[in-house]
């Protein structure tokens, strides 16, 4: 914005004003992303690494960042919301989903992947998962993740009729993010549709809206139990259609609420306290269950509740916790604030994991170059002072968001980032999948600031 005010001032258009009032007119969230670019700047004149520039190992390097942090604040400066914007989304988010879910029956459509091989040779002819057209299935799942948040609060703040066309590819999407089975991906569904609710549900209609979202997830989750894909085949579990039973009676009480009068008399702070004491309910059940969890010694379900004892295993999370405890232990005091550099963890002496291939009788070793964890990524990359911009941006626009619920475009798009922040704790950044999150940050961002000095404003209907 300084930079706009200063060519503005030149030109004659504009006088330039005082310096105090073009530093007030950038948001707080904005000045915080400001700094994180700062702290990386220096984490990279700092380092003592090549490459930081363009990154070496993931192609996130100080370049990488730069354009992520000025687009996300220039676009919340002029961002000018459309309708046919979130329909765009929808439809090109409808229609990964469909090249995914037909991979997902062992075609190979478009020759994406290469030829006579299809999904299921993962960990057999190739190492990793691929999907889509992102590539990488877990780079996958935080897309579909985010997009996730972004049509399901769409669904309910919105307020033109033709929003309900979103609903399709709401569906496939969680469809399909069950089906890819991504641990991180499915965390983020559940944990997202949790906290997403003190913001979703702020009157009758809302709540009504809410349920019948609530509803779509519930059948598409249970078509993700009834429909199996194979690799060359399709079948049926029909005696699981009795999960229909939770998302027609979500439905039904839906139906009910829009038409029961007396709902609406319901003050507006009572929905508040109503949804955060839901919330609050859902965390310690969740955590009383982990607690006292003794079911299969195997699963995410098993490891977390290991976790929560205190009894870590490095093989947990896919070898997650091996990664995080190794990068922990690799930090040193000297390079704390400003990290070694962006996109460098790849060059730290960590030692590498490895397994053996039965198929093809090797030893498959896999490097480590990333953390596994955007979050301890950038400890470890950028630095502490560039964790703690970061991350005070995200609390700050979070805390708008839930200040104001009635902002529509604010909500859609601030749970979109809430659904992304939660499976980035066990995901990596890369371009593909970050300009995502940082175009709904800058939504965010915009409206929320805005809100701030005109509560009225909420953006498209």
């Amino acid at each position: 914005m300084i930079i706009i005010r200063l060519q503005l001032a030149l030109t004659g258009i504009r006088p330039i004003g005082k310096v105090s009032e073009i530093i007030w007119d950038i948001p707080i969230a904005a000045k915080l992303l400001l700094l994180f670019l700062l702290f990386t700047i220096l984490s990279s004149i700092l380092s003592g690494y090549d490459g930081t520039l363009i990154g070496v190992f993931r192609r996130e390097g100080l370049l990488s960042i730069s354009i992520y942090v000025l687009s996300c604040i220039l676009l919340s400066k002029y961002f000018s919301p459309k309708k046919w914007m979130l329909y765009l989304f929808g439809v090109s988010t409808l229609l990964f989903c469909a090249l995914s879910i037909i991979q997902l029956t062992g075609a190979n459509p478009f020759q994406l992947y290469p030829e006579g091989y299809n999904y299921y040779d993962s960990g057999v002819y190739y190492v990793g998962e691929y999907l889509g057209t992102i590539g990488n299935a877990a780079l996958s799942a935080a897309f579909l993740s985010l997009a996730t948040g972004v049509l399901a609060m769409s669904l309910i703040k919105m307020e033109f009729k033709e929003r309900w066309f979103l609903a399709i590819p709401l569906f496939f999407t969680v469809f399909l993010l069950l089906k890819m089975n991504v641990d991180a991906g499915i965390l983020a569904l559940a944990v997202g549709l949790v906290l997403m609710l003190p913001v979703a549900v702020t009157d009758q209609r809302s709540l009504s809206c809410t349920l019948f979202v609530y509803a779509l997830i519930a059948a598409a989750f249970t078509l993700s139990r009834v429909l199996i894909l194979g690799n060359g085949f399709i079948s049926f579990r029909p005696d699981r259609l009795v999960l229909l039973i939770v998302p027609g009676g979500a439905a039904l009480l839906a139906v009910f609420i829009k038409r029961f009068e007396t709902i609406a008399k319901i003050p507006g702070k009572w929905y508040r306290g109503g949804t955060v004491s839901i919330v609050i309910s859902v965390i310690c059940l969740a955590l009383i269950y982990l607690w006292f969890y003794t079911g299969q010694r195997t699963g995410v379900i098993y490891e977390a509740s290991e976790v929560l004892h205190g009894r870590w295993d490095d093989n947990f999370g896919t070898k997650r916790i091996y990664i995080w405890r190794n990068v922990l232990e690799s930090i040193r005091f000297k390079s704390l604030l400003f990290g070694t550099g962006p996109d460098t963890l790849g060059y730290w002496n960590i030692e590498p994991f490895a397994r053996y291939s039965e198929e093809f009788d090797v030893l498959l070793v896999t490097r480590i170059d990333t953390a596994h964890n955007e979050y301890l990524q950038i400890l470890a990359t950028g630095g502490l002072l560039s964790l703690l911009s970061y991350l005070g941006a995200l609390v700050y626009t979070a805390v708008q968001w839930f200040r104001f619920p009635n902002n529509r475009l604010a909500a859609a798009a601030g749970t979109g980032v809430l659904f992304y922040c939660i499976q980035a704790f066990f995901s990596i950044s890369t371009p593909i999948t970050a300009q995502f999150l940082w175009t709904l940050l800058a939504i965010a961002i915009c409206y929320t600031h805005r809100v701030r000095f005109d509560p009225h404003h909420s953006g498209v209907k």
